[in-house]
Parts: C-alpha cells; sequence; structure tokens
C-alpha cells in the first residue's frame, strides 16, 4: 500500500453542487498517476453515487459537518474510502434494483456493486466508512510526471471547475423548464429556444427510440433530415443510441453516408436515457469554421439531454396511463351494458318459480343468461357461453339478446328460435372467429302443454327428481356460428312439480380440484348439487357459485360462471 503522503485528501461540505468537482479531481489525480482515460470511465458513476448517499443521509441534519475522501492508487487497483460522520447497515437486498424502476432512489447499491470490483462498509467509532476498489493496470510511465504535463493538467482542471460552474446554471435553469412546461412539445421548445441563447449552434435534432428505429421530432427541426434511422446503421445517432456513449468531434470522423455528414463540422451526439434504458438521441452540430465543443458545452448538452430523458419518461407513463383510463373506462361501460341486459327480476306471477345469476371471470365476460314471459304467460329461459371473454365476447351477449327477443315475439319453439338466431348471427360470428353456446327451455303456462328445449352445443339441462336421479336429456345441436343452415329441434324435458332444472355453463365445472390439477367435472358439481336441493332458488343459485362452498381457492376461477334454475311452484 502507497505511504499517506502518496494518497489524495478532499475534504467536501455536505453540498451536492460540490459532488462534480470534486469527483473531477479524482479522476484528474488517478489520471496523473498512470491510470488510463478507458479504465477510468466505470470510476465516476459510482464514486458520484457513493459521494450523493455520504452528503443526503450520512450528513443529513448535520450542517457543520463534512465527507472525508481518500484516494490511492496502488500497482493493481484504485482505492478510494469515503467517511461521513452517519452510521449505516446496508440491507440484504442492497446490490438489488428496487421493483419500483422509477422510483426516487434505492438504485444506490446496485450501482455501486455493478460499477466496481469490490466494496466495503464500516462503522468505526467517528462514523460511516464506505470503501470502493477498482481493479486496474497502470500504465508506467504513461502518467503526467512532466511539470508541463502537470501544469497543463492543472489548466484542465480549472477550466472543468468553470464549466462545472457553467452547467449549473444551466441545470437550474432548465430544471425550471422542466417544471413549468405544460406538455413534453412545449419543454421541446423552450429548451430550443433557450440553447440558442447560450450555446452557439448550427442544427439541433432530436431522435426517440421506436421499436428498432430512432424516430426523427420535427419540432424545431431545421435542416432535412431522415424521417427514421434503423438504430443497427453504423450512423452517429444510431451508434450513441446503440453503445450509449456520447460521440463528439469533426465530421471528418462519420462515414460519407451519415445524414448528419453533410451539416456538421462539429458534431456532439448523446444518449437521451432514464431509468437505465436509451429512449433516443440528442445531437447538436455547428458549421465550418465553428469551433470544437468544449468540455463544459458537452457537459451542459449532456445535462439538457437527461432532462429531455426525465420529460419523455414522464409523457410515456402519461400516455401509458390515459391509454389505460380510456380501456378500463371502456370495459366499465361495456360491463354496465352487461349487467343491464341480464334480468334484473324474476317473473313472480307464473306457475314456475325461476332464478338466475352470473358471475364474470373479468369485468366483462362472455356468458349470458335470460327469462322471456311469452304473451301466453309462458317463459323462455336462455343460458349461453360465447367463446371467448371481455369486451367482444360481451358485444356478441347483446346481439344474442336482441336476435332472442325480436325471434320470442313471433316464435314460441326453442328450435325455430335458435335456429333464427343462427341465420342471423353467423356472419358475425364466422368472420370474428367465434361461436356461442347455447340451450334455450321453453316453460309453458298451462299443464296441458310439455316443457321442451333445444341444445347448441351447450352443457345438457340437468333435471333434479324428487327420488334423487339426476336426468340430463338427450339432444342437441351444433353451437351457433359454426354452421350456416342448423336445424335445431324442439326435445323433451321431463320435468314434474318438486323437480328442479339447473341449467349452468362450462365455467361452473371446470374447475381445478382439491389436488389443483384435475378439474372437477359436470357429474360431481351436479352431485354437489344435489345436496343442496331443499334450499330455495335464490340460496341454492348463491351456493352454487360460492367458490368455498365447493373447497375452491377462488383465485384459481379462470372463467365465467352463470347458473339458471327453475321448478314448480307448489
Amino acid at each position: 500500500m502507497n505511504d499517506l503522503d502518496e494518497a489524495l485528501l478532499l475534504t467536501v461540505r455536505p453540498e451536492l453542487t460540490l459532488v462534480h468537482p470534486a469527483t473531477k479531481r479524482v479522476i484528474a489525480w488517478c489520471r496523473l498517476h498512470g491510470v488510463a482515460s478507458e479504465q477510468l470511465d466505470r470510476v465516476e458513476l459510482p464514486l458520484v453515487e457513493a459521494m450523493n448517499n455520504a452528503i443526503e443521509h450520512g450528513c443529513a441534519d448535520r450542517t457543520d459537518s463534512v465527507v472525508r475522501v481518500t484516494v490511492r492508487v496502488e500497482p493493481s487497483s484504485i482505492i478510494v474510502t469515503i467517511q461521513d460522520p452517519g452510521r449505516f447497515e446496508p440491507p440484504a437486498n442492497w446490490i438489488e434494483l428496487p421493483e419500483d424502476l422509477v422510483a426516487e432512489g434505492g438504485r444506490g447499491g446496485f450501482i455501486i456493486n455493478t460499477g466496481t470490483d469490490g466494496w466495503e462498509h464500516a462503522n468505526p467509532p467517528d462514523g460511516h466508512r464506505l470503501t470502493l476498489r477498482w481493479n486496474v493496470a497502470i500504465q508506467t510511465g504513461q502518467g503526467l510526471e512532466s511539470a508541463a504535463a502537470a501544469e497543463s493538467e492543472i489548466g484542465r482542471l480549472t477550466e472543468d471547475l468553470a464549466n462545472s460552474f457553467e452547467t449549473l446554471l444551466g441545470l437550474t435553469h432548465f430544471a425550471g423548464l422542466l417544471a413549468t412546461s405544460a406538455s413534453f412539445d412545449q419543454l421541446l421548445v423552450k429548451v430550443r429556444d433557450r440553447l440558442i441563447t447560450m450555446l452557439p449552434h448550427q442544427h439541433l435534432l432530436t431522435r426517440f427510440v421506436t421499436g428498432d428505429q430512432l424516430v426523427l421530432h420535427t419540432l424545431g427541426v431545421s435542416l432535412a433530415a431522415a424521417a427514421e434511422l434503423p438504430i443497427g446503421a453504423p450512423f452517429a445517432e444510431s451508434s450513441c443510441a446503440r453503445e450509449r456513449r456520447p460521440l463528439v468531434g469533426s465530421r471528418v470522423n462519420l462515414p460519407a453516408h451519415d445524414p448528419l455528414a453533410p451539416f456538421a463540422a462539429q458534431l456532439c451526439v448523446l444518449p437521451v436515457e432514464f431509468g437505465g434504458k436509451t429512449l433516443g438521441t440528442l445531437a447538436v452540430t455547428r458549421g465550418d469554421g465553428a469551433p470544437a465543443f468544449s468540455a463544459g458545452e458537452v457537459e451542459l448538452l449532456q445535462a439538457v439531454a437527461d432532462f429531455i430523458g426525465i420529460a419523455k419518461a414522464t409523457d410515456n407513463l402519461w400516455l401509458e396511463r390515459n391509454q389505460q383510463l380510456r380501456l378500463e373506462q371502456e370495459i366499465e361501460v361495456a360491463a354496465n351494458i352487461q349487467r343491464s341486459l341480464l334480468p334484473a327480476t324474476f317473473p313472480d306471477k307464473s306457475r314456475w318459480q325461476v332464478h338466475g345469476e352470473c358471475r364474470p371471470a373479468r369485468e366483462v365476460g362472455g356468458d349470458y343468461f335470460d327469462v322471456v314471459t311469452l304473451s301466453d304467460g309462458s317463459l323462455l329461459l336462455l343460458i349461453a357461453d360465447v367463446m371467448g371473454k371481455g369486451v367482444p365476447a360481451s358485444l356478441l351477449a347483446a346481439m344474442l339478446r336482441s336476435s332472442l327477443r325480436a325471434l320470442a315475439a313471433v316464435q314460441s319453439s326453442p328450435g325455430t328460435i335458435l335456429t333464427g338466431i343462427n341465420h342471423q348471427l353467423f356472419p358475425d360470428l364466422v368472420g370474428l372467429g367465434m361461436f356461442i353456446t347455447a340451450v334455450l327451455v321453453s316453460l309453458p303456462a298451462n299443464r296441458d302443454t310439455a316443457p321442451v328445449f333445444a341444445n347448441a352445443g351447450h352443457c345438457p339441462p340437468a333435471v333434479f327428481r324428487k327420488d334423487g336421479q339426476i336426468i340430463e336429456p338427450d339432444g342437441g345441436e351444433a353451437p351457433l356460428g359454426v354452421l350456416p343452415c342448423t336445424d335445431y329441434q324442439d326435445n323433451p324435458l321431463p320435468i314434474a312439480p318438486g323437480d328442479r332444472l339447473l341449467l349452468y355453463t362450462d365455467g361452473c365445472y371446470e374447475l381445478p380440484g382439491l389436488d389443483g390439477a384435475t378439474l372437477l367435472g359436470a357429474d360431481h358439481y351436479l352431485r354437489f348439487a344435489s345436496a343442496f336441493l331443499h334450499l330455495g332458488p335464490a340460496d341454492f343459485t348463491a351456493v352454487l357459485l360460492d367458490p368455498l362452498a365447493l373447497h375452491l381457492d377462488p383465485a384459481t376461477i379462470a372463467d365465467d360462471r352463470t347458473v339458471l334454475v327453475a321448478s314448480l311452484r307448489p
């Protein structure tokens, strides 16, 4: 280890504005001792993060405290020790990224862990100490050992300090622009206008990532630039976005076919980033005879690029949130429509006692049921399952209801009505690639007419007899929307006084069993239902839709569930 007099000692007041100049001092001191510039690229970010933490947390509420930084360059490493008066024990997840990537804090440990070759926390009696290590290869004889070189480096440091002050003023102004701009486009206009007065330049271009392209933001563009550039192309802006590194230089370094080559005697291209993700690029050009971009100007433009990144990320979040809100509003409207289509009350003067309920798996589902009272007092009971979920399924359910009610006004035969519905909906169902399963039951108003049903590929009706038998009558054709000319038939439904009719959808029984793998099954579901026949129709319906009664986890339910029950009144 080097002796103490070979170390750089810095005392930094707890002010965040001093972190940047102090970091530059550390980088310059390491360069003076033979560390190559390319090896120092990875030192700055974790060092800044560590010093920020020491000031913000270690010196919190200690206005008279200081942060002490010790730097040593050893034969194969850089060792930096940062001492503050606080106390800190890193939690177990200190080196992990936070779940909320746009949170204000929580990334320090991740940055320090990934940006160094070793670190160590300690809490001696006088405060908290963080030691950082980077493995480097010292270039013997390459350090700035001559007096002339040292003087040049001191001059560069002096310029850096001046540039840092210029950047600080720029940061203050652009922070105000970010806070007062009503929109992202307005911010870009203000940035362009402000840079005209602050920084001599010819053209300013911003591009943003869309898929695998860099798309030009046309606001304020004063040259005929390509609207899109492939990120994989060998152009300056593409390389900057791809490699996430600034490109500063003259056009002699650009390929002849680069879109910026004709305009940029001097060029500065910077990545626009947020949360570790490249969002786009900021390119600024100068014409013939203009000076090269200074270090301070590059720092100022990088600050601008950083603020544009913050604004762009915020704008993207707002757009995503607004789209989500619109979708949620559309779903809520569809859900309200669907709820309004379901029967709110059931006939109370019919000889049949009826009750039904639908439980969508999502806000909007594909299950539907209806109870229609005909002019002669007979009842039509419909239960249906539209293939699919969400808004399209609910809209098809609405079309099904309209067709049912229109045909029921002139027909009473379940088979004839389903045939008509299939004829009306077939073109729409085929176009959407969807189909509907359904059962339509006719319950007569007088005792001289027998109940009948028609089945379009749905679960058969279940009749629970007084003697304990469960009858599932045969009969049925293809689902609606499968065949254009299906002739649906009426089938007898053997139901007598004291029996109970159950219509249900497959979501009621296609549920994971107790082992979490095998499905519950229709037979098991019907046996379960038979244990509650003593309940009235409303309570019977509630039990059949209660997953806890079936000893199931409600979270495992992924399909809509609908039941419709009927029995003769005593």
